[in-house]
């Protein structure tokens, strides 16, 4: 059974994650979308290095690099909401 704080710090990442993508794709006007997952991935790995950055989190990170990686912006925007609205109905039922 998995720890309701890990839960909610995962919870919460993606919650985080979300803002950057918004954030990148609304600053798209004059940039390339390389340039948008560039900036997605250096708040990664500036997440990573966070103090308060725990293993299960670190994970979550990593499989995040990918995700930037393989899939368009609207699709990673797609995903990362989706992983969120997940963790929060599984929060209700575990919390």
């Amino acid at each position: 059974m998995m720890n309701v704080d890990k839960m909610k710090d995962i919870t919460e990442f993606y919650q985080e994650l979300l803002m950057v993508i918004h954030a990148a794709i609304g600053s798209s006007l004059s940039r390339q979308e390389e340039e948008e997952k560039a900036m997605i991935n250096r708040w990664l790995a500036k997440a990573g290095r966070a103090r308060h950055c725990r293993a299960h989190r670190k994970n979550e990170i990593i499989i995040m690099f990918d995700e930037v990686e393989t899939h368009s912006l609207k699709t990673l925007e797609r995903r990362v909401r989706t992983l969120h609205e997940n963790c929060v109905v599984i929060l209700e039922e575990i919390g």
